[in-house]
């Protein structure tokens, strides 16, 4: 922690006479100590702005040769200096460690003027939830200035901003340390400070801890975690009709692989995936042609939908996790009939249709996309969908998609539509009252 809290009035007395002394040797003969040039660095870009001291801050410093301080000796009195750029370590600290150098002395810049007004400024802390961290999960920090410490809880969120909350308001150029209490098998893996040349030093992630110097408006620390993690590895097996090489895609707890079908038995398989610890949603996406035929793995997948090509795997802290969809061509798709209620026909009325050696009963619905019965399952081919007549109605349309039915003949109220291997057609009806 940077310059807190002096031992005794003894030893603050001897504390300003010696920043009096480093101040002097900090000057050049011709800048007196009390005197500022203004020519020192202060502002530009990210991170030049605000009164930080870090190696991206001294390493600008040094090019320019002079750091822009306020300096003060009791935490009352401010005084704007200029001094080189080394004998800005004995006023603004360590710029790795951020410690060290003189209490309540910070670097000028357009977010920490000298003096520091009156309106404080604020700070906030944000909180994002990394892989095996769920939303939701309050964290703890504590803040600690010179005068004390306050505490803020903070939710995490999703990133990448997370959750933020309001952690105090600060004097202007006032040394924050933000130290967030520690999980059990919860790490931090980033600390962001906003602006960046707000912070003093370099973030401690084994300890959790970040310091900055207020600024003018608001000063954001957003802390991200990782919680216990494993191993996920997905693969794919050729099943019959699925020429190895072909690529399909996976999703698994929102990240995103494409692996290559192999032959069998153990297909080919991606590289390992990091996953939170728990249990994970696994999705094959959806491939013209073909179906999934099987999901296995290891632990033994759950919530095994064929049809949807999902499942469920655990993720265990440490361990690997395998899971191997496999594929195979498909021979049969779906098709769905849909009814619009038109002009004359009331909605809710019931229609009959024949498909192949399948019938169906579809509610009339109200335009544009009407009411549609469940998939029915055909071969592959050509097929014939016809509507069992209605007295006192008379089919005005028959459309479809993906593609427009052939072969219309609106006065039998028939049309035939192509079912394609593991895709779904649809035909829809349009009826109208007739005198």
């Amino acid at each position: 922690m940077r310059r807190f809290a002096l031992a005794s009035t003894i030893a603050a007395g001897l504390l300003v006479t010696g920043i009096v002394v480093s101040c002097s040797g900090d000057a050049r003969p011709s800048d007196p100590v009390a005197v500022p040039t203004n020519n020192g660095v202060s502002i530009g870009g990210p991170n030049l702005s605000g009164g930080g001291w870090t190696p991206a801050v001294a390493s600008a410093a040094s090019t320019n040769d002079k750091v822009e301080v306020c300096h003060s000796g009791n935490g009352k009195h401010f005084t704007d200096i200029n001094v080189s750029a080394q004998g800005a370590r004995a006023h603004l600290g360590d710029p790795t460690t951020g410690k060290g150098g003189h209490a309540d002395d910070y670097r000028v810049s357009d977010l920490t003027p000298c003096p520091p007004p009156a309106t404080p400024g604020h700070v906030q802390v944000c909180k994002v939830a990394d892989l095996g961290v769920a939303v939701g999960t309050n964290f703890t920090f504590t803040l600690t200035t010179e005068d004390g410490s306050k505490t803020a809880t903070v939710a995490a969120g999703a990133g990448p901003a997370g959750t933020c909350v309001a952690a105090g308001d600060f004097r202007v150029g006032t040394t924050v340390v933000v130290h967030e209490t520690p999980q059990t098998d919860v790490n931090t893996t980033a600390i962001i400070v906003s602006p960046a040349g707000a912070q003093q030093g370099t973030s401690d992630l084994a300890g959790g801890s970040a310091t900055i110097i207020a600024g003018v408006g608001t000063t954001s620390l957003t802390f991200t975690n990782r919680g216990p993690t494993g191993m996920l590895v997905i693969c794919k097996v050729a099943g019959s009709g699925v020429t190895a090489g072909t690529n399909f895609t996976f999703t698994a707890a929102g990240q995103t692989q494409t692996v290559a079908a192999g032959a069998g038995p153990t297909g080919t398989c991606g590289s390992a995936i990091t996953l939170g610890a728990g249990t994970a949603a696994v999705s094959e996406a959806a491939a013209t042609g073909v179906v999934v035929q099987s999901i296995a793995g290891t632990p033994a997948p759950t919530n095994v939908n064929l049809a949807g090509g999902s499942a469920s795997i655990l993720i265990t802290k440490g361990q690997e996790s395998r899971i191997t969809f496999t594929n195979a061509a498909a021979t049969t798709g779906t098709l769905v009939i849909c009814k619009i209620g038109g002009t004359g026909v009331t909605v809710g009325s019931n229609f009959n249709f024949t498909a192949g050696a399948q019938t169906q009963t579809v509610a009339a619905g109200a335009a544009p996309n009407g009411t549609c019965g469940s998939p029915l399952t055909f071969p592959v081919g050509s097929l014939t969908v016809t509507e069992t007549a209605v007295a006192g109605t008379s089919v005005s349309a028959i459309t479809g998609t993906p593609a427009t039915p052939t072969n219309i003949n609106l006065g039998s109220r028939s049309a035939t539509v192509a079912i394609v291997a593991g895709q779904e057609t649809r035909i829809v009806f349009t009826n109208i009252g007739s005198p």
